[in-house]
């Protein structure tokens, strides 16, 4: 007997779910697993030429002959499986056998991986982009579950493949690896590619990790409460060409990024990524916020020494930078020394006057959008200019034409801007 959730009138609206769910109980002829493993249990332990192909597989592939005759009687439990099943085609056979003896040789297995993400919604058919990863709208089926009745309340004792709950997209992708490191990296990293590609705050609300194994086991990830998913944006197929861009771009850098024991992990970017991360996910007030999007841009135009007209030098770099990608530099300039206050004033434990909470919202997304486009610049230039020499080439660009022209020759030429400048 099973609890089926099931869901109609589905609507998907810009990453806005709306649906009417109800559930059902199904029955269903199976045959009895607890029967049927110990029933193949007992025919193997008492078998002879197994317990001698136990002991040849323990020698040929260095495996105790205990754990040998474990994993080969889990071969067993699924070829009977199969057989009672009627699924025990020659092909189906051949493709276990294959799973099993590679496994043994240690090679790494097939993953199937689904995440929920939120932040960002999916404009008509799927989008691939990168090695095969697609990301597609939510559908009923999302929403959809099957439990079987003697494991409720606590669900199925294997964790759940198919995400449940809200969300504004679905991340799809299958690879091979040994474990599920690489894997999570790669949600991890589109999830950062996507926060870069527009202004988003996507995060991931849920990964699956699905394997066809007989020695490893799926399972679900859920994030932790307390992000908040302030700014969305929406994909459709015309961006699919930009996101892989930016994703076989970004990768190599953000495998750094993304490593905690990375010996890097005081470069100023990866600082400067944290602190803006940190200001579009995070929970609490916006002052907050504001002054860890402004801790970014500290840590991408500011030298270690400087001590002072902070907030003046760091305007004018950062609008002299812009400048590059379109944005007009005065507002820029202007926009900081307002922020930088209000960021003052809030770690100093003041309270912000009226006319600055009346802006703070507004000029929030600004400064986080000139985050977002300072950070792709910099990633891009970073294998030609490190931080101190890109601050001198700015500091020079603003009184020599030579200086200005050879950072824009830098940016047309390794830089590609997100969404394009018009």
């Amino acid at each position: 007997m099973y609890a089926r959730v099931h869901v109609n009138k589905f609507e998907y609206n810009k990453g806005n779910t709306s649906f009417q769910s109800g559930s059902e109980y199904v029955s269903r002829a199976e045959w009895d697993m607890g029967l049927v493993y110990n029933f193949v249990k007992d025919k193997t332990d008492s078998d002879p030429e197994f317990r001698a192909l136990a002991a040849s597989l323990g020698t040929r592939f260095n495996q105790p002959e205990a754990a040998a005759k474990y994993r080969l009687v889990q071969f067993a439990q699924t070829a009977a499986r199969l057989g009672l099943d009627n699924r025990a085609d020659p092909d189906t056979i051949t493709h276990v056998v294959h799973v099993f003896l590679s496994e043994l040789e240690g090679n790494p297995a097939e993953w199937f991986v689904r995440a929920r993400l939120d932040g960002v919604w999916i404009e008509g058919e799927p989008i691939v982009f990168g090695p095969d990863l697609k990301l597609r709208p939510l559908t009923a089926a999302d929403f959809e579950s099957e439990t079987m009745v003697d494991l409720l309340p606590f669900g199925s004792t294997r964790p759940q493949f198919r995400p449940q709950g809200h969300g504004t997209a679905i991340l799809e992708f299958s690879a091979w690896a040994r474990d599920q490191g690489e894997l999570n990296k790669t949600v991890e990293t589109v999830a950062q590619c996507l926060r870069l590609f527009q202004l988003g705050s996507v995060q991931i609300l849920e990964s699956g990790f699905g394997v066809e194994s007989f020695l490893r086991w799926g399972f679900t990830t859920s994030a932790q409460s307390g992000s908040v998913s302030t700014y969305r944006y929406g994909l459709n197929a015309e961006g699919a060409k930009s996101l892989d861009r930016l994703y076989r771009v970004l990768s190599p850098f953000l495998s750094g990024f993304l490593d905690p024991q990375s010996h890097k992990a005081l470069d100023p970017l990866y600082i400067a990524l944290r602190r803006y991360n940190e200001a579009l996910l995070q929970s609490g007030p916006t002052e907050g916020k504001m002054t860890s999007a402004m801790t970014c841009l500290e840590a991408l135009f500011l030298k270690s020494k400087e001590r002072d007209e902070l907030s003046h030098r760091l305007g004018q770099r950062l609008a002299s930078l812009l400048k590059y990608a379109g944005i007009k530099p005065f507002p820029v300039y202007q926009g900081i020394q307002r922020a930088y206050d209000m960021r003052s004033t809030f770690i100093h434990g003041s309270q912000l006057d009226d006319e600055q909470t009346k802006e703070l919202p507004t000029l929030l997304k600004d400064v986080l959008e000139w985050s977002r486009v300072a950070l792709l610049i910099e990633c891009q230039l970073k294998s030609e200019l490190d931080k101190d020499r890109l601050i001198g080439k700015l500091d020079a660009s603003m009184l020599e034409q030579d200086a200005s022209r050879e950072i824009a020759g830098l940016i047309q030429k390794s830089v590609e801007l997100y969404p394009p400048k018009s």
